[in-house]
Parts: structure tokens; C-alpha cells; sequence
């Protein structure tokens, strides 16, 4: 029935869809309650908008707005849109005002690509920065290890008398050193995998952007997802160098750039027109440093690409 109507509503047969939604909602209401069922309530209410009903339209969107704030709905700009219009038909200007405001914020909050997933990566993020921290200070504590193992065998030497607790000694040390280098070790594969799974999750930021972009009509809007897919693509090759590099605390640069570009280049289809000369030698920069300097980048590029009418770059050292 809910499919039905959804039909009838691209057919503009309101009548018959709002038959059908009702009875919907009334079946889930009779079968789990209404707490359960207020989300029905949504069709309904854009139904009677639809219809010009617009005063019987408003405690079903209210209903509907309020179920959906709860699950964090990424689409209730629309509802505050279709709300904003009945407010407005029946005069209601302060109420229709309100729910404006909520759907520009709603809007602008979505196009500008904060979506819900960035709390996470953020999240991430700051993990990632306390176990950079944690590798640091266990390579440290590996480094004065070693050190009092050389100053151990040096006493050693010169007092033999003490060789049995010098000898202790350094099996202690020994013992505290494998167990450090096995925590280094462990952290060392979970920062690994963290980077893994944080490139894998912009790599599925980026795919849906893609795919909302196919379906998007809308020029300007089109543009903006297709520009923030080529920013989230340039985190996720950071990440990506992270975690197959050696050292997980920097990024060699040269080689981030060729990535970089050749995913650019693929993007705009001119991989056969566009020659890029890397005119740099190999350095390798830290992730809070690496990461502006790869959106910038990527914004120059995309920029020069756009409006390409010459065979070669040169990116600047």
C-alpha cells in the first residue's frame, strides 16, 4: 500500500495516495502502536500539502518531523520545507518562518558535505593522534631501555664482584623491552587498521557523493558534490599511505601528489590530454601538515582542470 501510494503521488492522484497512506498508517498503529507508526504519519501529511489541505496537513508533518529529528532523518530539510508552506497558506508566518530557517540550516549543513559519518572520522581521528602519541612515547621508553642495557654491560665489566645483580638486571630489562616492543608492535597494527578502515570509509563517502551526483540534476549542486567527492578521495589517499607506509606518522608528499593527480585527471577524463611534471624532490611531512596541503592542492588542480587549455602542468616544488 505504501508503495502504491508513492506511485499514485508521481501521478499526482493524491486522492487515491492518501487512501492508501492512511490505511497504512492505521495498519502499523493497530499492529505495533503509535508510537511506532508516527513516521507513517510523514506521507500523509505531505499528501494534504499536496492537496492544498494545508491546516489537516500540520499535526501529521509535526508528528512526522518530531519521529524523524529522533533518528537524525539526513533528508528532514524537505519535511521543514513542506511544514514552512502550510504555515505559510494559513498564516502562520512566525511558525513558517521558524521551519525555514531549519530548512536552510538543514541544507546548507548537507551540501557543504558535514555529514553524519565526519563525527566519527573526527572521532577517529583524535584516537589516531593519542596513539601517535603512545608510539612516540614507547620508542622513547625503547631508547632509554637500550641505554641502560649498554650502561648495564659497561658496569659489568669494570665490577665483577656485582656480575650476578648486574646479570639479573639485565634480564629484567630484557623482559620489560620484549613486552614493550610487543605493545609497540600491537599498536603499531591497530593504528594500521584504523587508518584501513578510515580510508575505507571515505572511499564509501566518496561513492555515495558519486552516486548522488549522477542523480542530481541541479548544476551548482552537482558541482558541489562532485568537488567535495574529490576532497574526501584526497583524505582517504592519505590514509591509504598511512597505513601501507612504513613510518605512520608522516607521508612522503611526491609520491601523494602523483596519486593525487592521476585521480584527478581520471576524474576529468583528460588522463590522454594533461601532462603533470612534478618538479619536487621526495619529502615526507606529518598527517596534521599533510592533510591541508593535499586539499589545497586538490583545489588548484581541480581548478586548473576544469578549464584546461594547455597540455602540461608543472606543479611547484
Amino acid at each position: 500500500y505504501s508503495y502504491r501510494g508513492d506511485v499514485y503521488t508521481s501521478m499526482k492522484a493524491y486522492e487515491r495516495a492518501f487512501d492508501d497512506y492512511t490505511f497504512v498508517y492505521k495498519f502499523v498503529e493497530d499492529l505495533v502502536g503509535p508510537d511506532n507508526a508516527v513516521s507513517y504519519r510523514v506521507d500523509i501529511g505531505k499528501t494534504l500539502q499536496f492537496m492544498g489541505r494545508y491546516r489537516e496537513a500540520i499535526p501529521h508533518l509535526e508528528a512526522g518531523i518530531q519521529a524523524m529529528e529522533e533518528i537524525n532523518f539526513d533528508r528532514i530539510w524537505e519535511l521543514y520545507e513542506q511544514i514552512a508552506i502550510c504555515y505559510e497558506q494559513v498564516g502562520n508566518y512566525e511558525k513558517a518562518l521558524d521551519y525555514r530557517k531549519r530548512q536552510h540550516n538543514s541544507y546548507s549543513k548537507m551540501m557543504q558535505g558535514k555529514m553524519d559519518n565526519l563525527e566519527s572520522e573526527a572521532l577517529i581521528k583524535y584516537e589516531t593522534g593519542k596513539k601517535d602519541q603512545a608510539l612516540a612515547e614507547q620508542a622513547l621508553q625503547l631508547k632509554q631501555q637500550a641505554r641502560i642495557q649498554l650502561l648495564s654491560w659497561s658496569i659489568a665489566a669494570l665490577l665483577a664482584v656485582l656480575f650476578s645483580g648486574l646479570f639479573f638486571f639485565f634480564r629484567r630489562n630484557k623482559k620489560t623491552t620484549a613486552a614493550l616492543q610487543a605493545k609497540n608492535d600491537e599498536n603499531e597494527l591497530l593504528l594500521k587498521e584504523i587508518h584501513h578502515r578510515v580510508k575505507n570509509n571515505l572511499e564509501m563517502v566518496s561513492s555515495l557523493l558519486k552516486l548522488q551526483s549522477v542523480k542530481t540534476k541541479d548544476a551548482e549542486a552537482k558541482g558541489v558534490m562532485e568537488a567535495s567527492q574529490n576532497r574526501v578521495q584526497s583524505m582517504g589517499i592519505i590514509h591509504q599511505k598511512l597505513y601501507q607506509g612504513e613510518n605512520l606518522a608522516s607521508i612522503e608528499m611526491k609520491d601523494y601528489f602523483q596519486n593525487l593527480s592521476e585521480n584527478l585527471l581520471d576524474a576529468f577524463g583528460v588522463s590522454e590530454k594533461v601532462n603533470i611534471k612534478y618538479d619536487m624532490e621526495a619529502v615526507e611531512l606529518d598527517v596534521d601538515t599533510a592533510v591541508p596541503i593535499g586539499l589545497i592542492v586538490n583545489e588548484l588542480l581541480t581548478n586548473a582542470l576544469k578549464s584546461v587549455s594547455y597540455t602540461h602542468l608543472t606543479l611547484p616544488t
